[in-house]
């Protein structure tokens, strides 16, 4: 069993829901969705670490960084340095790592205000402002005209502002 199934694994037995992607595509496709609550990212080259830099600037969702391949204390800076809010070195325990997900989860900034709020998240569905689109969590599209998407967005920022 790979680390990776076994965070999968370790995820799902605390009751959260993990989708495994191993293309970047999937990945730019997750986070415009804007779903995860957290993304956990395996890092072997500096090419992975230029995706957590390109996830960074894209979401506000916490990165965490997993590597089996720590040479040297700059390795765990570059990948902070990128963006992540933690960098965790092979092997390590999976309590710790539950510990350490939990932190960054609790961790993150607040909540935008409404008018500030690139999407939002309604029963089986989420609304990506700056997309411009309404997207089932199975993945598929809704089709709104320009009329129902704006109401749509005004009734969404009247409930967020209370």
């Amino acid at each position: 069993m790979t680390t990776r199934t076994k965070i999968a694994d370790v995820l799902a037995a605390n009751s959260i829901k993990v989708s495994l992607v191993s293309e970047e595509r999937q990945l730019r496709r997750l986070v415009a969705m804007e779903i995860a609550d957290a993304m956990i990212v395996e890092v072997n080259s500096s090419e992975a670490l230029a995706t957590v830099r390109n996830l960074a600037s894209l979401t506000h969702t916490p990165i965490i960084v997993t590597s089996a391949d720590l040479r040297d204390e700059d390795d765990k800076v570059r990948g902070l340095e990128a963006g992540a809010v933690d960098y965790l070195v092979k092997p390590f325990g999976y309590r710790e790592f539950m510990a350490r997900l939990t932190v960054a989860m609790r961790d993150r900034t607040s909540p935008l205000p409404a008018r500030d709020r690139r999407s939002y998240r309604f029963d089986d569905y989420k609304l990506s402002v700056r997309q411009r689109c309404l997207i089932r969590l199975d993945g598929s599209d809704v089709k709104l005209t320009t009329a129902e998407f704006n109401l749509l967005i005004a009734f969404l920022n009247a409930l967020a502002a209370g």
